[in-house]
């Protein structure tokens, strides 16, 4: 009996083996007439990083790329779609060399070969799936997340709702997550405004990032990369911290509400916090946009406000009124007591004039920095620079902030802490003072208040206003002027 069964088992073991060899060989006939096929057509053209490339499909995508299209844009008919080109927190960039990918409810593979594979099971999207250049990755159950092992985020290893495409084109690998709209805002809200701010203060933030969003759909900026936005600062940071009960809440109860302006989407513009007013779009000198006011956010904004009298204040100070404003601010600003509502820098000439030597040698020596120019806001929008030279003049706030950034020399803050590092200097809304020693500048003093670019609503500003008993519809239509609130 005992050698029956081993007889038996040798059986089957030869059997086993040989199905295994004849699956090897399917596998190989099939990944060269992949290889060999030259009836790949051109999707499309694009141009990505200055280089003009083609998005190749082959005959097998071809034969279902509709059908995937179709069923990830839209599964209930209703859901608006939204595609994320991610990258990877330790380079940024949107190639990716290796993927990793598994799922605790199974993984389900389609490409040239279409694989399922158990809760767990870590797989390598290689060759044999990116012959075709295109594969689509999802979790086996609907609610279930793909874990992308091989990128790292703040939260460590990232997983995604939805489906992942994952395109190989002139040798970069991308991937690009879709998912539909509200889950997307889901994992992109704790990321902008901590999910411990008031509700009121997160709903508004939901709505502007929903509009952001939508704005960017409209735009197509990433199409050349078959995507709509990417998950970094350079649209809205999207998963790079998990979503929290708190922020999702807040996307529901503002389910597919957009601002809009004579029925356009706007661009809605937020930014960390204010030096105590904002501005419009002119710090970038652009025609100020009919959404976007200059507002004095303080007790006395909230008053008119809620009244219904005129509340927009447009600033027009003096250099010397702004100047006595940055140092001493005003006892209503509604956010006083924020870190970054008042800072300061001593910013040494030589580094100054290292920059100029890179920049502008044709300048010389330094002679002088001087404001021209501010927004209705306070916002510095034009900045002199002469030289023994000549004489150039900034006219973006983001120039002038990356020509004064610090880098590495500390900046001190409105609580006393210091913060170093920053690639742009925090806001526009500064003052200057040149530091003289033997009648030679050495340093200049730059007092400043705010973090960011000021325009749009602050979101600390939104905080302090929900703690007012503002609601996120009354935060929203005192930030931003003549919106429709529409739903989509």
């Amino acid at each position: 009996m005992t050698i029956f069964f081993s007889l038996v088992l040798l059986l089957m073991c030869l059997v086993l083996e040989i199905q295994r060899y004849q699956m090897r060989q399917d596998s190989e006939s099939y990944r060269k007439e992949i290889a060999d096929d030259n009836h790949m057509p051109p999707e499309k053209n694009a141009y990505i990083k200055n280089i003009e490339v083609k998005y190749i499909a082959a005959k097998a995508e071809l034969a279902n790329d509709d059908n995937n299209l179709n069923e990830q844009k839209d599964v209930s008919g209703e859901r608006r779609m939204i595609r994320v080109l991610l990258t990877d927190e330790q380079d940024g960039d949107y190639d990716h060399e290796k993927i990793l990918v598994r799922s605790e409810t199974g993984l389900e593979v389609t490409g040239n070969i279409s694989e399922t594979y158990l809760p767990g099971i870590t797989v390598d999207i290689g060759s044999m799936f990116l012959g075709a250049g295109t594969v689509w990755v999802k979790a086996k159950d609907d609610g279930g997340r793909v874990q992308v092992v091989s990128m790292k985020k703040s939260q460590g290893t990232p997983s995604y709702e939805g489906a992942l495409e994952i395109r190989r084109v002139d040798g970069e690998t991308s991937i690009i997550n879709h998912i539909d709209m509200e889950t997307y805002l889901k994992y992109v809200l704790h990321s902008e405004m901590p999910a411990n701010y008031p509700a009121e203060a997160l709903c508004a933030q939901a709505v502007c990032s929903r509009t952001y969003a939508v704005k960017q759909l409209e735009e197509g900026r990433l199409e050349a990369y078959g995507a709509d936005v990417d998950d970094t600062v350079s649209f809205q940071v999207y998963n790079n911290i998990d979503r929290q009960e708190r922020s999702d809440e807040a996307v529901d109860k503002t389910c597919g509400v957009i601002m809009t302006c004579d029925d356009i989407t706007i661009m809605a513009y937020f930014f960390s916090t204010s030096c105590g007013t904002t501005s419009t779009d002119e710090v970038w000198g652009m025609e100020p946009a009919k959404y976007l006011k200059s507002i004095s956010v303080s007790d006395n904004t909230i008053e008119a406000f809620s009244s219904g009298g005129p509340y927009m204040e447009k600033s027009n100070l003096s250099e010397e009124e702004f100047r006595k404003y940055i140092l001493e601010g005003k006892e209503d600003d509604l956010e006083k007591d924020e870190a970054w509502y008042r800072w300061e820098i001593l910013l040494p000439y030589d580094v100054l004039q290292e920059r100029v030597n890179t920049r502008w040698p044709e300048l010389g020596m330094i002679r002088e920095l001087e404001v021209e120019k501010r927004s209705d806001g306070g916002a510095v929008e034009r900045l002199s620079v002469t030289g023994e030279g000549g004489n150039i003049v900034l006219e973006n706030e983001y120039d002038i902030r990356e020509f004064l950034t610090g880098g590495e020399i500390p900046i001190k803050r409105n609580d006393g802490s210091l913060s170093s590092g920053m690639k742009i200097l925090p806001s526009a809304y500064f003052i200057l003072e040149p530091v003289i020693e033997g009648n030679i500048v050495s340093e200049y003093w730059i007092r400043g208040g705010g973090y960011g670019h000021g325009v749009g609503m602050s979101q600390n500003g939104a905080k302090e206003l929900a703690k007012k008993n503002l609601t996120w519809q009354e935060i929203l239509n005192l930030f931003y002027g003549n919106i429709t609130l529409k739903q989509i």
